[in-house]
């Protein structure tokens, strides 16, 4: 299975997660600031990576997309954004054609910072773009397309209590709000990742400091698919504990994220295997001996794949591990 690695400044580096030898390993950008934050593998085997650059006439900051081809070389470079700072988060390939850019922007919407996303086609060209967000700075920080072609977004919005709140939302093919909503206790919380199972219902997911312990915990929020909140559930121990990263395997989720009240380092990888029901099955941690945070998981054919970064060892790193 091929996986995509991406580091600050554009560096991309292109893995075989069973042998993990390096295919290429290539800079790409411009003479400020670039950072590459998502990709995603096209049927003939060229890679898009979206992040955002500072090297911009428009604003502070734009979307910045590459294309490359299968050994590196850059085909096209894309730019999208305003007069202030935007920032490209996501990029996915759209059921409708085309990818979905997705990520925070200045320059328009309704607050100081709002959740901005594009639709481009195949070649570059923007389609369309929206923008939503409450009248406060507004973050997206995942987004997923379900099978009609509406978006899943989670982020986090400093509209609601103690400061930041979990931001869920869902639109319709076109960007346009379906339904959204702040969720939030006394402290603050902050959302991260989404994933929705077979019958449409939705699962975000990130941390909430709203915890009797006054660290965090994995925060886990369901909805409908008409939105209307299902549960909202909370994992972790009597330290920080993380989740970021969601996904669906079959009728359970998978939530990872970091742990600093369970394993063997500073703070570990922790897996949760939960029913669709948010009630925990069974938990897994590995790491070394100091802080290691998960970054992104999929599935494999046997088990998963994570990308994992180690303090100690200061970089990515891809694991492969079987079924917690």
């Amino acid at each position: 299975m091929k996986n995509v690695l991406l580091t600050p400044l554009f560096v991309i580096n292109v893995v075989f997660l069973s042998a993990q030898p390096v295919v290429f390993n290539n800079n790409y950008g411009t003479n400020s600031e670039d950072v590459g934050f998502s990709s995603v593998v096209l049927p003939d085997g060229n890679y898009l990576t979206l992040g955002w650059t500072e090297g911009t006439s428009n604003g502070l900051s734009d979307f910045y997309l590459v294309k490359n081809d299968a050994s590196g070389n850059v085909l096209w470079k894309k730019t999208y954004g305003y007069l202030n700072r935007e920032s490209g988060l996501s990029i996915t390939a759209s059921v409708t054609g085309g990818y979905i850019l997705a990520g925070s922007g200045r320059s328009i919407g309704n607050g100081l910072s709002d959740c901005l996303i594009y639709k481009i086609d195949e070649d570059g060209n923007e389609l369309w773009h929206n923008t939503f967000g409450f009248p406060t700075d507004d973050y997206l920080r995942s987004l997923h397309e379900l099978p009609t072609g509406e978006l899943l977004i989670c982020g986090y919005t400093e509209f609601g209590n103690a400061g930041k709140n979990l931001l869920a939302a869902k639109l319709d093919a076109e960007g346009d709000v379906i339904w959204w909503e702040s969720i939030g206790g006394s402290s603050a919380e902050e959302g991260w990742t989404v994933t929705a199972d077979a019958s449409g219902n939705s699962y975000f997911g990130g941390w909430t400091q709203s915890t009797s312990n006054g660290n965090s915990d994995f925060l886990l929020v369901k909805k409908s698919v008409s939105g209307i909140t299902q549960f909202i559930k909370t994992y972790g121990g009597s330290n920080v504990d993380s989740g970021l990263k969601l996904l669906i395997d079959s009728n359970r989720l998978v939530f990872a994220g970091s742990s600093h009240s369970y394993g063997s380092g500073l703070s570990d990888v922790l897996l949760l295997n939960l029913d669709l029901n948010g009630n925990q099955i069974s938990q897994k941690t590995f790491g070394g001996p100091d802080h290691d945070y998960c970054r992104s998981i999929c599935k494999t054919n046997d088990g998963f794949a994570l990308t994992v970064k180690s303090i100690l060892i200061d970089h990515l790193n891809p694991i492969l591990i079987d079924h917690p």
